[in-house]
């Protein structure tokens, strides 16, 4: 690499006191060469002077540099990220509370399982999410390392419940459907009431209008209920478009008036048909918490580095 000569120089270059470099030759003046060097060459600060030549130390500069930038992209990365992930935790917040206060009847079909309700699990899923991205933008933005290890912990400790869940799920999906089946059962025999409009009686007549069934697995769910006892009934719920309008409509024997077909499997198949799109959001999240507790740690060791080599700072507003 060839070497930046300072025009000013003629003669011997020594360094004095106070990191000044002396001039000795015409003029024989002395100068701030550092500060004069960054004015005219754009110099690393830490380049020195051998003779009449200036050697820039071009590895070091470039390698600060780099370290910089990539330290920046990574805290702001992990910054937006978080800030966006604040937003979807405030609208599972939002949601839920809407499910709880629209559709309260859907904690009330399962007496004894009401926490995995549909507005439960967006309430809890919400919360999560908040606290959260709360402490990722806060740690990356603010560079707390107590925010940062609490982040990586709670992303850890969720994505190990996760995948606890889902593999338990999995392994034991056929226990699993068949105690929902016997818990909506259960709801239907004891919580129904059609003459008095009830939570359990507006979510029903809301899903078998929506999906066009009738009952848990069949109409014969509906018979002898505690409702109506030692009559083999169906709610008007059940009535196909055309018949919906006459009140007496589940009361007769003629089961071509009203759907044949079990809610249980019309929502399974819903959630079938649209498989894809549940799988593309799991994948999503799971990106999301991996690039949360790398990007996490890596920002800890960094700042716990940059704590024991004395170059710490608490917050840098231009990075």
């Amino acid at each position: 690499m060839s070497y930046i000569g300072y025009p000013t120089i003629t003669k011997t270059v020594r360094r004095g006191e106070n990191g000044r470099v002396r001039e000795k030759g015409a003029g024989s003046e002395i100068r701030d060469t550092q500060q004069h060097i960054h004015k005219i060459f754009f110099i690393h600060p830490e380049a020195k002077l051998e003779g009449n030549s200036l050697t820039p130390l071009w590895c070091a500069s470039f390698s600060r540099m780099g370290g910089r930038t990539g330290f920046t992209c990574v805290r702001h990365t992990l910054c937006v990220l978080n800030t966006f992930m604040w937003v979807v935790g405030c609208s599972m917040l939002g949601a839920g509370i809407w499910l709880r206060l629209a559709y309260g009847g859907y904690a009330s079909l399962l007496h004894q399982y009401a926490a995995i309700s549909a507005d439960s699990l967006c309430l809890a899923a919400g919360v999560i999410t908040f606290i959260l991205a709360f402490c990722g933008c806060c740690g990356s933005w603010f560079q707390s390392r107590c925010m940062l290890i609490t982040y990586f912990s709670l992303v850890v400790i969720v994505f190990a419940l996760q995948l606890v869940a889902g593999t338990l799920a999995f392994a034991f999906r056929a226990e699993v459907s068949s105690t929902l089946i016997s818990e909506l059962q259960a709801g239907i025999r004891r919580s129904f009431n059609e003459t008095n409009e009830n939570a359990v009686a507006i979510t029903w007549n809301h899903l078998q209008a929506k999906f066009r069934c009738c009952g848990v697995e069949g109409p014969s769910d509906w018979y002898n209920i505690a409702a109506w006892p030692r009559e083999e009934w169906v709610p008007r719920a059940c009535c196909l478009p055309k018949y919906v309008h006459n009140p007496d409509c589940g009361k007769t024997d003629d089961k071509d008036k009203y759907y044949q077909s079990g809610c249980f499997v019309q929502v399974k198949m819903w959630f079938i048909e649209r498989l894809h799109l549940v799988g593309v959001i799991g994948l999503i999240f799971a990106f999301v918490q991996l690039f949360g507790m790398i990007a996490s740690m890596l920002l800890f060791c960094t700042l716990g580095h940059k704590r024991r080599s004395h170059t710490y700072k608490s917050y840098h507003s231009d990075t």
